[in-house]
């Protein structure tokens, strides 16, 4: 565990991964193996005439994944720092679009769509 001013970040492994863990109060935790992220996305139902909704896309690992086979992906992640990067990230993805907000308080605009968390 390593211990900071702003936050704590600690490292597990597991079969699914190296997850970190970086900030308790927003409960981020990040895969960062592609690999498992890539068997994730292909085991769910998600596919091109999809619109999807991520909850917190963190650094954007599944993101990526979700944007290769979704038909859209609306991001919304609540840290406005990891927020400003992951638009940096994708602005030449045309069909991912990210929000700088909770999705508690987003209005969901599609009447047909699929959640990703």
């Amino acid at each position: 565990m390593l211990t900071t001013k702003y936050h704590y970040c600690r490292i597990m492994s597991g079969k699914h991964g190296v997850i970190m863990r970086k900030s308790i109060a927003l409960a981020q935790n990040y895969l960062k193996d592609p690999g498992t992220v890539a068997a994730i996305v292909r085991a769910s139902s998600i596919d091109s005439a999809d619109t999807v909704y991520e909850i917190g896309p963190g650094n954007g690992i599944i993101t990526r994944e979700l944007a290769k086979i979704a038909g859209r992906v609306i991001a919304i992640e609540k840290d406005r720092n990891l927020a400003l990067k992951l638009k940096a990230q994708f602005q030449r993805t045309p069909n991912v679009k990210l929000h700088a907000s909770d999705f508690l308080d987003h209005r969901i605009e599609h009447s047909e769509y699929k959640l990703f968390s």
